[in-house]
């Protein structure tokens, strides 16, 4: 697929489709929607997939945009003014299934705020986002996308200065921009500045700020999180075979090697409501696509050196946590460690439950 020419100017305001996926957290969703909604930016419209959540999510969506249903409340904190007081409703939207969003969409609704996307089963990360991503391609290929996890909230001058950044600006020839996460509740926290490739390690995510006042981190991988994909970047789609974890790095990976170049703008956070409730934190499911992805990965950009390395570190672990895991009889998380490190070395990727 070849790079589009952008027809926009800097004195022109660029489009921007700002991607959220859901999966039966559709309170979060909506929050997310809230921050959204209320930037300042021009020309922008808000994309939610639904990954066939069969909780309702949609129908509560939908709710919510007509304004029979409150945004949930959050605790009240130094950033609740990004999510509230509720933006003005009802909100206009627009529906498509999976077949006709991949087309671009059969009803030509340029004035809607909101487009709702139902893909009509459980595509994962990257598979869920690329349904969003196709739609826009159809639509505009000179637009940028912003993919924007469900429990993250942006300031309303965000887009903004996102923009301001690749028109003409510091990081104008980037192909994807990415942004370092603060904590909702406490603001001034890092969660993660953006991840690098380390020999023995592998992806790891960056909890600190490089030293200086540098507002750009170069030559690193953006954090799936919050990804400005520009109408130049060389790879269209996020890579669908990790199903969930690590898309981000290999989609970073892919980009730099199809002479595209990668920025996080370290001066325009995002920040983080918490662990995304989809999966949870330290969970069966988080244990076992995060292990197994991230050696998936590994062998797939590393060298021989560096894989067996981490395979062999990984291997302990594995074995540790498992134990660990079967003494306090859980026995479903003992699971996900072992099938992780068995499922990585049969060459098992997508969706695969423990």
């Amino acid at each position: 697929m070849s790079i589009p020419k952008t027809s926009d100017t800097p004195t022109t305001p660029a489009k921007i489709f700002i991607v959220i996926l859901n999966w039966r957290n559709w309170q979060d969703t909506i929050v997310c929607a809230e921050s959204v909604l209320r930037n300042r930016y021009p020309k922008f419209q808000t994309i939610i997939v639904d990954n066939n959540s069969q909780n309702g999510s949609m129908e509560y969506i939908k709710e919510w945009a007509e304004g029979r249903l409150q945004a949930p409340r959050q605790p009240q904190g130094p950033m609740n003014h990004l999510v509230f007081p509720p933006v003005e409703k009802p909100i206009r939207y627009v529906e498509h299934d999976r077949v006709s969003a991949e087309r671009g969409g059969e009803v030509a609704a340029p004035e809607a705020s909101l487009i709702l996307i139902q893909t009509g089963s459980n595509l994962g990360y990257g598979g869920g986002n690329n349904v969003a991503l196709k739609y826009i391609l159809r639509r505009d290929r000179s637009a940028y996308a912003l993919v924007l996890n469900n429990d993250m909230a942006i300031a309303p001058d965000f887009l903004t200065r996102a923009m301001d950044g690749v028109r003409g600006g510091t990081i104008a020839e980037a192909a994807v921009v990415g942004f370092p996460t603060y904590h909702f509740e406490e603001p001034q926290r890092l969660d993660t500045a953006f991840i690098e490739d380390r020999f023995s390690q592998g992806p790891t995510e960056i909890v600190e700020l490089p030293e200086g006042d540098e507002p750009l981190a170069l030559g690193v991988l953006a954090h799936g999180a919050a990804m400005l994909i520009t109408p130049k970047v060389p790879v269209k789609l996020i890579p669908e075979e990790y199903f969930l974890y690590n898309e981000d790095c290999d989609y970073c990976r892919q980009i730099y090697e199809n002479g595209g170049s990668v920025v996080v703008q370290l001066d325009n956070p995002v920040y983080t409501r918490g662990e995304s409730k989809s999966v949870g934190l330290g969970s069966p499911l988080q244990i076992y696509y995060t292990r197994r992805n991230k050696l998936a990965y590994c062998k797939k950009y590393y060298s021989k050196t560096a894989y067996w390395t981490i395979l062999a570190r990984m291997a302990y672990s594995t074995l540790r946590g498992y134990l660990k895991s079967s003494v306090r009889g859980d026995r479903v998380k003992a699971r996900a460690y072992y099938l992780s490190f068995l499922h990585h070395l049969r060459g098992t990727k997508g969706r695969t439950w423990v």
